[in-house]
Order: C-alpha cells, then sequence, then structure tokens
C-alpha cells in the first residue's frame, strides 16, 4: 500500500517513494478514561492508541488533516492538542489542563495518570511502559462513577508487569475480574485480558508506548531526500 502523500516512481530499476509533505505529524487517539480530584489536584488517566491516529500533512503553508478515529471515542481533546503541536505552539501556554496533559501523553507514550497542580502545571505522577502480551478494550461509557487513584496506579504496574498479583487484591472491590480485569472510570471501561475475547461495542485498543510521529524531509541532491 502506497503511503499518504506518496507516488511510486521508477529510476535506475529501484522503486523510488518520492515524499509531498515537508512535514508529517501522527499523533494518536489519547483515551480520558477517567478524571477525578485529591483536595486541590485535578487527576486525569490516558491512555495513547497506536492504533487510533491523528494525521497532519504540511506542505509550505497548507496543512492536511486525516483520522480513521471512530466518532464513538471522543477525540475533540486529541484534535487540538495535535494542531497545537503541528503549529509550534507553546505548551507551557495551553490554559486547558486536559490539552496539556495530552500532549504531555503523547509525547511520553505509555499508560499515563497526570496531576494538575493550582498552578496549572501538569505533572506525571505514573507513566508506564506496557506490555504487548496483554490484549485491551475500551469501552466508552460516560458515568458518574470513577476509580480512586490506588486502583489506577497498581493497574499501570499491572499493565507493565502482567503480575495478576499487583491488582488480585481489587477483585469485588474497585475492579471486576472473571478470567479478564475491567475497570470503570467516568469516560469509559478498560477491559484487559492476557487472551484474546470478545468485546460487544468494545474497541480494541493497541497501546502507544512510544512518543508521537514526527516526520520531517530534508531536501538533498539530486533525486534523492532524507526523511528524519
Amino acid at each position: 500500500m502506497t503511503s499518504i502523500g506518496t507516488v511510486p516512481t521508477i529510476w535506475n530499476g529501484r522503486c523510488l517513494l518520492p515524499w509531498f509533505y515537508d512535514e508529517l505529524f501522527s499523533c494518536p487517539l489519547v483515551l480520558l478514561v477517567d478524571s477525578f480530584s485529591i483536595g486541590s489536584l485535578d487527576v486525569f488517566i490516558l491512555l495513547p492508541a497506536l492504533n487510533y491516529r491523528f494525521i497532519i500533512l504540511r506542505k509550505g503553508d497548507r496543512f492536511y488533516e486525516y483520522s480513521n478515529i471512530p466518532s464513538r471515542l471522543e477525540h475533540g481533546h486529541t484534535v487540538e492538542a495535535c494542531r497545537l503541536i503541528s503549529t509550534g505552539g507553546d505548551v507551557r501556554s495551553i490554559g486547558n489542563p486536559l490539552i496539556k496533559a495530552t500532549v504531555y501523553t503523547m509525547f511520553y507514550g505509555g499508560f499515563n495518570i497526570m496531576v494538575k497542580t493550582p498552578e496549572n502545571e501538569i505533572l506525571p505522577l505514573i507513566i508506564e511502559m506496557v506490555s504487548p502480551r496483554l490484549n485491551i478494550y475500551y469501552m466508552p461509557e460516560a458515568s458518574d462513577k470513577n476509580n480512586d487513584l490506588e486502583t489506577w496506579v497498581r493497574f499501570g504496574l499491572y499493565l507493565r508487569s502482567g503480575l495478576d498479583s499487583v491488582i488480585s487484591g481489587l477483585c469485588g472491590r474497585t475492579i471486576e475480574c472473571g478470567g479478564y480485569y475491567i475497570l470503570r472510570g467516568n469516560k469509559g471501561d478498560i477491559i484487559v485480558s492476557k487472551s484474546d475475547i470478545r468485546v460487544e461495542g468494545g474497541f480494541r485498543i493497541i497501546v502507544d508506548n512510544s512518543p508521537f510521529r514526527h516526520v520531517v524531509k530534508i531536501r538533498g541532491e539530486g533525486l534523492h531526500e532524507k526523511i528524519l
């Protein structure tokens, strides 16, 4: 399959894919799973998806946008954060704490717990790489219920390690267990299993453990162009 913005060219018996754009910004959908307050601190539970992305391509002073994010998945904050990054906006001056936390999650990758201070600073509390051995599903179900910080911290440890002992003690208290785990947030539910299961109405999520992708074209000599 030919990539967006490329047309194959045959030169000296080789197939080249010249890149028509000057920059590409590939931003993961950042799922806001839960949010709550602890005293004067606001907490955001965030999970970036490798398989759902918002892409911005720049050619000169023109921008083109592409997305494969389903409409059922809330993505307004992802779009706004990606646009801000693509235009060189100052992250420190972002007034909306969710947008700022989304930008930071795109930069870090992995399962993130972000905390907003009274000074409007966003501080990472937990950044966990997620084990590829786990199958993760997301059900967008808004509710007035949220989980507590201990549960989400222990869940982050489980996502990295895959050790049941980390969260099994929470079964029947703050999570549901039955061959898989269900954690409920006020924005949606996360279902995690070590085997492939069917989740009716849910979305399979491949967690993006890497920062967002930024491709820049540097013009070289002749037909050669470098992609960084």
